[in-house]
């Protein structure tokens, strides 16, 4: 079984549901010219879209897997909720203090990159440095990867020259592209409320589990694997403990 094939299910099964109730749609990706590349701090009394603040709750995640025969060729978005236009629509929430900005919203961002990852830690720590090198002109994005919590504001001139979570999306598919060992990206977007988020942030806290293990195996000297909270789920339960001093070759170091 594949690292992630527990959440990628019931990711897809996420989606075929959310479709299928016509809630989630496929957004058609911006053609030439890409978004401009800028890295933007946004203030608060320059923000017309408030993404997943810590007040609102966010999900953010990264999943990935080995390409797919039965899945398009093609980078996808997807979009559960209003797109941004009609998020920062005058009336469409209660404004705040026009130096606090406008209230938040609840925001989720999924990203399943597919590809060749044989050496998946170093894979791992590519991907998240693509991620979260994403610069886009009028977006800041913070992001804390331990606790999936991702909080995007979005400049009120950005908005009028019409971006949109396509954007978004292609900026992110662009970044991680760029990886030779990426094949496809899809990225799913959240904007349908607080409540509906619950689904994907149980999906994440089970792909933190799988990302704990992966960088405890790889980044820890010793490995206590009968002591370990990762031992129901890791894939490499077997380890090499160092002998003690003076323990001959060959006998065991346990």
């Amino acid at each position: 079984m594949a690292r992630f094939d527990p959440q990628l299910a019931a990711l897809e099964t996420y989606l075929a549901e959310g479709t299928d109730q016509r809630l989630v749609r496929k957004l058609d990706l911006p053609g030439p010219p890409p978004w401009p590349r800028r890295r933007s701090m946004v203030l608060a009394r320059d923000t017309a879209l408030d993404l997943g603040s810590p007040a609102a709750g966010s999900v953010g995640f990264l999943l990935w897997a080995s390409l797919a025969e039965d899945l398009p060729d093609t980078d996808r978005v997807f979009l559960e909720g209003p797109d941004v236009a009609d998020l920062a629509a005058p009336g469409s929430a209660t404004p705040g203090p026009a130096a606090a900005g406008p209230d938040p919203v609840p925001f989720g961002q999924v990203i399943v990159v597919r590809g060749d990852f044989a050496a998946d830690y170093d894979c791992y720590l590519e991907l998240k440095q693509a991620q979260y090198s994403l610069a886009l002109d009028g977006v800041s994005v913070r992001s804390m990867p331990s606790q999936s919590h991702l909080w995007c504001r979005i400049h009120k001139d950005a908005v009028d020259r019409g971006f949109g979570f396509a954007h978004l999306g292609a900026g992110l598919i662009a970044g991680l592209r760029h990886l030779t060992f990426v094949d496809q990206v899809d990225v799913v977007f959240h904007t349908a409320g607080r409540e509906a988020l619950a689904p994907l942030a149980a999906i994440a806290a089970d792909a933190a589990r799988v990302v704990g293990a992966l960088i405890k195996r790889h980044e820890e000297e010793h490995a206590e694997c009968d002591e370990c909270e990762y031992a129901d789920i890791c894939e490499e339960r077997v380890h090499v403990r160092a002998p003690n001093p003076g323990t001959p070759k060959g006998a065991d170091a346990s």
